[in-house]
């Protein structure tokens, strides 16, 4: 399903996100963290609650975009960021809330 939100003066298809659509799965049963790819524009990192943003960032350095890593370090350590919590099986599932836009960009 495609949304449209304000983003700037224009509107953006939550499909064609800059660095596409990120999330952060957060479990107990990650030994590392893993990057895992849901169609063209959508990202599933998988972390353990006591990785470190320093691990995180690691992990993920060469396997996503630099909007993908902005996105994601602003999901993960922005205090200021709206998440969604939705408590799944394997563990928390954090990402942004719909309609507000991904990165404060000029």
């Amino acid at each position: 399903m495609s949304l449209l939100f304000p983003f700037g003066n224009t509107f953006m298809d939550t499909n064609k996100l800059p660095g596409g659509n990120v999330e952060i799965l957060a479990t107990y049963n990650a030994d590392r963290p893993t990057i895992e790819r849901h169609g063209e524009n959508d990202v599933r990192v998988v972390i353990h609650f006591g990785h470190s943003t320093i691990d995180i960032i690691e992990a993920c350095l060469n396997q996503l975009s630099s909007e993908e890593l902005d996105e994601l370090v602003e999901l993960w350590a922005n205090p200021n960021c709206k998440r969604e919590y939705v408590d799944v099986p394997e563990g928390l599932l954090v990402k942004r809330v719909l309609g507000t836009s991904p990165l404060n960009r000029p």
